[in-house]
């Protein structure tokens, strides 16, 4: 799935939707669609391998508590990210169709610590909720 692959597949699939796109056009879409699928696609592993922990026997207490974030796993989901962004993009380097570079696995990184925050604010934004329905209660 190299640049040149998607770019073609990408504008043959545009041209059968919409009608002719301009080189230039295809190329800047063809590199925001992949930029975004890096960043979607390891703020997704981050967020799995948070879930996974949580539920998992290795993170005693906590799963038995449901609770759904917390900052060491949080950050260990973030550095296991960090880890298979590096791992992918060093093999990427070893193919001739493909080039890792840095700038993705930093995109990588970003997109973990972002689904991060935002669990943290959900989960936190629950908690207030929860808590201020139970003072009301009370009153």
């Amino acid at each position: 799935m190299s640049s040149t692959n998607t770019n073609g597949l990408l504008g043959r699939l545009i041209s059968l939707l919409f009608g002719a796109i301009d080189r230039h056009t295809l190329e800047v879409l063809n590199f925001v669609l992949r930029k975004l699928g890096h960043f979607v696609g390891y703020a997704t592993l981050s967020l799995l391998v948070l879930r996974a922990m949580v539920l998992s026997a290795a993170a005693p207490g906590i799963a038995k508590t449901r609770q759904l974030w917390r900052p060491r796993l949080a950050a260990f989901a973030v550095l296991f990210t960090a880890c298979i962004a590096v791992l992918d993009e060093l093999h990427q380097r070893s193919l001739a169709s493909r080039q890792g570079t840095y700038y993705d696995v930093l995109l990588d990184v970003a997109g973990a610590v972002f689904v991060q925050i935002l669990v943290f604010a959900i989960v936190r934004q629950r908690k207030l909720k929860t808590r201020a329905s139970s003072m009301s209660a009370s009153v």
